[in-house]
């Protein structure tokens, strides 16, 4: 294994443990070329492999992140992004519901605010269960729940039993799910669930809630715009 070298460090031949290209080069030049490589060489030029080595990296987390955005349901299907925030101060959650069809139209946005919560981690299935609920009410079928929620959405995903402090909550959501066509959970990154972030963030600020069809509040309207497929 290679060790990150910092910049004042010293370089000894124990370095040509290093796979890849810089033990090549090293072997090509002391064994074909019957060069003499000093440690000062050896450490500059592990030095500059590591570099360029981290400008790769960057390069492709940059384009990674660059990438991720909110994606438009399959035919027949609408998608419901939710998120949900947790206030400790006052005890109060705030959950966050908007849906779109698979051209990007919104058809309904909503915040409803809770209070009396146990904790964060209660927040946010109790949230999902009562979101899958009122959907259903609204004569949804097919659709698909995406959020940022990662352990909530992975309960869901699984098919085993749920022994967690969740577990009945979960065990809830999974039966009105079979009260839909079809119901597919998925987990995205917080930069494709923006709209929905927005929604909670500024209804815990403004102590309200709303419920809008075809559009959404002003403050995330221009983001909404942005995830409109092309």
């Amino acid at each position: 294994m290679c060790k990150r070298i910092r910049n004042n460090g010293i370089c000894v031949y124990g370095v040509f443990e290093i796979k890849g290209d810089l033990a090549v080069v090293g072997r090509n030049q002391l064994l074909h070329e019957g060069k003499n490589i000093t440690a000062s060489e050896t450490a500059n030029f592990i030095r500059n492999y590591l570099e360029e080595i981290d400008g790769i990296n960057e390069r492709t987390t940059v384009k990674q992140v660059l990438q991720v955005s909110w994606k438009a349901p399959n035919e027949q299907f609408v998608k419901i992004n939710f998120d949900v925030a947790f206030c400790k101060q006052n005890n109060k959650s705030c959950l966050g519901i908007i849906i779109r069809d698979t051209i990007g139209r919104v058809l309904f946005s909503k915040s409803i605010l809770y209070g009396n919560i146990p904790s964060p981690f209660a927040v946010e299935a109790l949230a999902c269960f009562q979101m899958i609920k009122m959907e259903l009410h609204v004569g949804l079928t097919r659709v698909e729940i995406e959020g940022d929620t990662l352990s909530v959405i992975r309960k869901l995903q699984s098919e085993g039993i749920d022994r967690s402090v969740i577990g009945a909550h979960i065990l809830n959501i999974r039966a009105i799910c079979e009260r839909y066509q079809v119901c597919v959970f998925k987990h995205t990154l917080r930069q494709a669930n923006e709209v929905a972030h927005l929604l909670v963030v500024e209804r815990l600020k403004r102590d309200e809630e709303i419920y809008l069809i075809g559009e959404v509040p002003f403050y995330a309207k221009e983001v909404a715009k942005e995830e409109i497929p092309t």
